[in-house]
């Protein structure tokens, strides 16, 4: 099975599917997105089947910015953004325990305050992927196992702005690291 040697053949990849053809089993006559996994326990050799982490029917929510990062022994964490809307999203998780074999339910880590006006800051600099990273402690230290995910995020720096647009409001989210 997995283990949580760095040097072993098991190869994990997410990304997001986006597909109007309407042809979905997921979303009959609608657009799709889905997060997706695969695995390969080969170098790379050969693929599994993709695996659904989180799907969204229509554009009008979304999916995007997946991470996957492996854990202690045979965990598997995938986390990702989930969009309701332009405005509203929030930073998701699920976990497997037997190396990408299958996940556990997904849950919410944080909701997220977009930056700057929820797609650029200014200068025209597109930043609507607001996750930046995921990580599993690995070391022998007291944390071993922990994990961390990071976003900027803009709600504990807004200003008042005229041409903001911060959550629909006329101020401006400048962002942190959370």
């Amino acid at each position: 099975g997995p283990t949580d040697s760095p040097n072993d053949d098991r190869l994990h990849i997410t990304y997001t599917d986006f597909d109007d053809s309407g042809t979905s089993a997921a979303c009959p006559g609608d657009a799709r997105a889905a997060i997706e996994y695969v695995r390969s326990l080969d170098g790379g050799a050969t693929w599994s089947s993709h695996r659904v982490i989180d799907v969204v029917c229509g554009f009008d929510s979304f999916v995007q910015g997946s991470h996957v990062a492996v854990g202690i022994g045979s965990d598997v964490y995938v986390a990702w953004e989930h969009y309701t809307d332009f405005q509203t999203r929030d930073i998701r998780i699920r976990r497997s325990t037997n190396g990408g074999a299958s996940f556990g339910p997904p849950h919410v880590v944080d909701q997220v305050t977009p930056i700057g006006d929820g797609f650029v800051v200014q200068g025209n600099f597109r930043v609507f992927l607001d996750i930046q990273g995921l990580v599993v402690d690995r070391s022998t230290g007291p944390q071993r196992g922990a994990v961390y995910v990071t976003w900027h995020d803009g709600r504990f720096r807004s200003r008042p702005d005229p041409l903001g647009g911060c959550g629909g409001t006329p101020t401006y989210c400048f962002g942190d690291a959370l």
